[in-house]
């Protein structure tokens, strides 16, 4: 593993929301590491969780094909954060 990778997991582990997002796009794109798509939502979920505004897009935007309600939930949450483009992409 690379000492960037590395880097960001040991800061996920400890619980900052920037690395789990980082750390999430990383393993869902195979970026750096071995593709493994249910540990990068799930990472990045740990980050939306704590309110990690760029997490809570990432993950409306990789449901919004695959479970609307999903895509949604999150785009709803990037919203309430502050997020403009989140907003735009709730339907009514």
């Amino acid at each position: 593993m690379q000492y960037g990778i590395r880097y960001f997991k040991e800061l996920a582990e400890e619980g900052y929301p920037t690395a789990q997002s980082i750390l999430g796009m990383k393993y869902y794109f195979g970026d750096g590491v071995e593709k493994d798509t249910a540990k990068g939502i799930s990472w990045l979920k740990k980050a939306a969780e704590q309110g990690h505004m760029e997490a809570q897009r990432q993950l409306g935007e990789l449901y919004a094909n695959i479970d609307e309600k999903e895509s949604q939930k999150y785009f709803r949450m990037a919203s309430a954060a502050g997020d403009n483009w989140s907003k735009s992409k709730l339907t009514k």
